[in-house]
């Protein structure tokens, strides 16, 4: 499962059409990422989450809606 797991992560972090799938597979409820990265922007623009902090280096996003 290590390569599995390492390959959905890729899929998330580079916003392949299946991503929001991945979290909801693993029932994701929560993300801290670098505040510069694209998926940090993308989830701004997310129905369902919420950013909950933000420093000059990361941001903590929180779901705030059912998985869809």
């Amino acid at each position: 499962m290590g390569d599995q797991l390492l390959n959905e992560y890729q899929d998330v972090q580079t916003l392949r059409p299946d991503w929001k799938q991945v979290l909801d597979r693993y029932g994701v409820d929560y993300i801290v990422y670098n505040k510069d990265a694209a998926l940090s922007n993308v989830l701004a623009t997310q129905p369902g989450w919420t950013l909950v902090y933000q420093d000059r280096v990361a941001v903590i996003y929180v779901r705030t809606a059912a998985k869809s």
